[in-house]
This record gives C-alpha cells, sequence and structure tokens, in this order.
C-alpha cells in the first residue's frame, strides 16, 4: 500500500525510476495490489506522496472547492456571492448561494450578517448596500439591522 506496480515489478515498493511504478503521486491513493494510482475525488485533495486509503485524502479547504478528480490542491476560491464548506466541490455550490441580510466575498467559508448601516435583501451577493443617512433602525428580535427613515 502507498505504492502502484505495472505487471513487471519485481518488489512490491518500487522506486519511481525503475519504470516499474513507484510510490503514489499527489493527488492520488493506492490501496495494496495497486496497478494504477486511484484518484482522490472531487471536494478532496492530497499534497502528500504515498497514500493508502481513500480517507486519507484531505476534505476540501473552509473557502475553497476542489472542483475535480486527482487534486494535490484545492482548484480555487469560492465564488463571490457562495461560502464553501470544507469538502466543497464546486466554485458556486446552490447549497451555499449567500442568504439575504448576508455578504459573502469571494473565498468565504460561512455567510456574514451585514454590518450597522448596511442591508442586503437579496441572495447571493457578495456586498452589504448602505443605508441612506438617517435611515439605519435596529431590530433587536432579528438582533440585525435594516433600513427605515427615523
Amino acid at each position: 500500500a502507498g505504492y502502484f506496480c505495472t505487471l513487471l515489478a519485481d518488489m512490491p515498493n518500487p522506486p519511481d525510476s525503475s519504470g516499474y511504478g513507484g510510490r503514489c503521486p499527489e493527488g492520488f491513493y493506492c490501496r495494496e495490489g495497486t496497478s494504477m494510482p486511484l484518484a482522490c475525488p472531487a471536494g478532496k485533495f492530497n499534497g502528500r506522496r504515498g497514500l493508502k486509503k481513500e480517507p486519507e485524502c484531505t476534505p476540501c479547504t473552509s473557502g475553497q472547492f476542489c472542483g475535480s478528480d486527482g487534486l494535490a490542491a484545492p482548484t480555487g476560491a469560492c465564488g463571490a456571492g457562495f461560502y464553501c464548506v470544507s469538502g466543497s466541490s464546486e466554485e458556486k455550490p446552490s447549497s451555499g448561494e449567500c442568504p439575504a441580510d448576508h455578504f459573502c466575498p469571494a473565498g468565504s467559508a460561512a455567510a456574514r450578517p451585514c454590518l450597522s448601516g448596511y442591508y442586503q435583501n437579496d441572495v447571493g451577493q457578495s456586498e452589504c448596500k448602505a443605508c441612506d443617512i438617517g435611515h439605519e433602525q435596529p431590530d433587536k428580535a432579528r438582533q440585525q439591522w435594516f433600513c427605515q427613515q427615523h
């Protein structure tokens, strides 16, 4: 385990330069008896060599996505207007669309509530809108802010 061997290999852990297999590469894992490395699935990555089983692949980092199989590192940051939890495989996951009253800049691991004096009435947004001067008002029941002339 941790190595792959071609049909002509004469040892269970061939050196990489032998031409008969080698240590399992980054982005992959190799169970015992593997002739071809197996890719870590989308939503996971592997930056180390010699992994022996799929559970050793690392779930994609929160705020990032791993969009294909066999990655040595995450594909990139979560898209603006969305948030990506650990293990995300899409740049803009439908389950991570930023809700109203929140904002999600690119690379968000979670939706962030709008701050005092700002609001957001749309979903999937990367910024909050500023209240007009003299229109901010606390909504103590929801522990958030909204805009209303006072």
